[in-house]
């Protein structure tokens, strides 16, 4: 016999126990890229080109950041690469507080490609307003710019559900008026970034007719409607950029 806190227990049924007892399981948190939000690895890549900026004395941004003539020559990738830069540390800070503002709850009801794909494409659009109609020297940054894309997308959204979207047309205007006071280049870039990032709210917003049934191996309706209309956003941008080619 076998001495328990109450009595005693036989070998066999000590054993039988222990057979039957539950061991506490492990858990271990996914560390890697996939697992991670949007919105955390969009901030950290902004900051870490900053960084990388000032340590090789601003050779980084020069080569992601927007320039027309340069664009003109050839090196189109700044068309896209410019949202990745903030411009200054000032602008990094502010940069980041809104993405972390509002970047969560957009990509919570977005998805994430989604709310990249807003992102990105909303910087493409301002570049190419500011490639068609902007001065060719202009040096950009568009952090900004993409930003106000997904705040124009959120506005975009509430007027396809038909809500009360008036306080985001305030913070619009009021964010295309401090661009009008700083650069009036700018403005154009805003522009941009409002068509490009608010045609994506709209799409996000927008369900198939029928529903959104879910086919086996494949992508939902939805899924495949909103894909079709980013890459419709995407080929109307670089259709102006081939015009900006042909004009400039």
């Amino acid at each position: 016999m076998i001495q328990a806190s109450v009595g005693f227990q036989c070998p066999e049924c000590v054993a039988e126990a222990k057979g039957t007892q539950r061991r506490p399981r492990m858990r271990v948190r996914a560390g890697s890229l996939a697992s991670q939000s949007a919105t955390v690895l969009l901030i950290g890549l902004i900051v870490l080109v900053q960084a990388v900026d000032s340590l090789s004395l601003n050779r980084l941004q020069g080569l992601l950041a927007y320039q027309g003539y340069a664009v003109l020559g050839g090196q189109v990738w700044r068309l896209v690469t410019h949202v990745l830069v903030s411009g200054g540390i000032l602008s990094l800070v502010i940069n980041g507080f809104v993405l972390w503002l509002f970047g969560r709850t957009m990509e919570t009801m977005w998805g994430r490609w989604r709310f990249l794909a807003t992102y990105f494409l909303s910087g493409l659009g301002a570049a190419v307003v500011v490639l068609i109609a902007g001065p060719s020297g202009l040096v950009m940054g568009g952090a900004s710019s993409a930003i106000i894309g997904l705040l124009a997308a959120n506005a975009g959204a509430k007027v396809h559900a038909k809500e009360d979207a008036r306080s985001d047309f305030v913070l619009l205007a009021v964010l295309v008026g401090f661009s009008l006071f700083t650069n009036p280049a700018f403005v154009l870039a805003d522009v941009g970034a409002i068509l490009a990032g608010g045609a994506c709210g709209w799409l996000w917003a927008s369900v198939p007719r029928g529903g959104s049934s879910q086919r086996r191996g494949s992508l939902s309706r939805t899924d495949q409607l909103h894909l079709r209309g980013a890459l419709a956003v995407f080929g109307t941008c670089i259709v102006l950029t081939g015009v900006a080619f042909l004009v400039r």
